[in-house]
């Protein structure tokens, strides 16, 4: 994993926000993405472990607890 690629828009925070709700399939790829921008908008990681909690049962488990655990030591980091 190489880390963050580019710092976040306020579009590319609205489209990852509406991407979400959208219940659309999310790639390991777009997980990994919106999980390091969530290291700027709170919200966005909440709404991602949402999405995470919800659709679980479609992506890969092991992909599925690292990155809940990663958003979880992210978001609680002060």
């Amino acid at each position: 994993m190489r880390g963050l690629q580019k710092i976040p828009s306020q579009n590319d925070l609205l489209s990852g926000y509406n991407f979400l709700q959208s219940n659309q399939f999310l790639t390991e790829a777009q997980a990994v993405e919106l999980a390091h921008w969530s290291r700027f908008d709170p919200r966005l990681g909440e709404i991602l472990i949402s999405y995470l909690q919800k659709n679980w049962m479609n992506l890969n488990n092991r992909f599925v607890l690292y990155y809940f655990l990663y958003l979880l030591t992210t978001l609680t980091k002060f």
